[in-house]
């Protein structure tokens, strides 16, 4: 467990970036297969005033393909979605305001131990912090 906790929260940073890059591929591909044109036209009655309409059609070669390709990226996004929810849970669980400050400020904002010691303030450092957030994950 202690090793597969370490594992996960040291990639939360990469996971939110693939979870970003895959939500914009799925965006991506719902556009991909219609086409869009536009034609003029003029009113039926006078007066015959022109204006555009957007023509809007999927290509049923393509609608197929993308769909499995979409469902297959839709999993993987709610596997990673899980997973960071998993790691959120874990550190909201953490048993004082200290030690969750320490690994959200690590995990999730991506601090160094010197940055989190002085956001924390007082007489920490970056030893104090870092060996606080290391007995804790030894000990759990």
């Amino acid at each position: 467990m202690k090793l597969e906790i370490k594992s996960k929260l040291s990639q939360l940073n990469d996971l939110r970036i693939e979870i970003s890059e895959l939500q914009f591929k799925i965006e991506k591909l719902e556009k991909k297969g219609i086409v869009i044109g536009s034609v003029e036209a003029s009113y039926k009655k006078p007066p015959y005033t022109k204006h555009n309409i957007s023509i809007e059609a999927s290509d049923p070669r393509y609608i197929n393909k993308m769909n499995d390709l979409k469902q297959t990226l839709q999993l993987r996004l709610n596997n990673l979605l899980e997973l960071q929810n998993e790691i959120e849970k874990f550190i909201s669980g953490l048993p004082t305001s200290r030690l969750r400050r320490i690994f959200e400020l690590r995990y999730i904002n991506q601090f160094s131990w010197q940055k989190i010691a002085y956001t924390i303030g007082g007489y920490a450092t970056k030893d104090s912090v870092r060996k606080e957030h290391d007995r804790f994950l030894k000990e759990n």
